[in-house]
């Protein structure tokens, strides 16, 4: 039965007993003179990796903040535009009004009247 199932299993076997003595050297194998010299291989990765990163962490806060500055006069310049609207909306409001109230003129006195009031000369 034994001899029917190793050609399935066997990768897994191999690779289980390979996992199993990486740990255990890992573990227990690799505190001599040459793992110093590794760890040391590794801090210095580490810590040019950390730098480079921390380059990059810095330069894109860099454009983040200049977004952000960005974003906030676009922000002020839309409050101003607002505003503005808002005032030419309103004067426009009471125009509109001011001329759906005019009431017609009653005679050529009052015409005249207007006319001169708007800055025409009658004769």
């Amino acid at each position: 039965m034994l001899k029917e199932m190793w050609p399935k299993i066997k990768k897994y076997v191999i690779g289980g007993g390979i996992a199993i003595i990486s740990l255990v050297l890992l573990f227990y194998g690799l505190k001599g003179p040459g793992m110093g010299f590794v760890q040391g291989m590794l801090d210095d990765y580490i810590k040019k990796e950390k730098a480079e990163w921390t380059q990059q962490m810095n330069e894109k806060d860099k454009i983040i903040q200049e977004k952000e500055k960005l974003v906030a006069d676009l922000n002020k310049q839309l409050e101003v535009a607002r505003a503005d609207y808002e005032k030419t909306k309103k004067e426009l409001d009471s125009i509109k009004g001011d001329i759906e109230n005019v009431a017609e003129p009653k005679d050529i006195k009052e015409i005249k009247k207007r006319l001169t009031k708007l800055g025409y000369t009658i004769r």
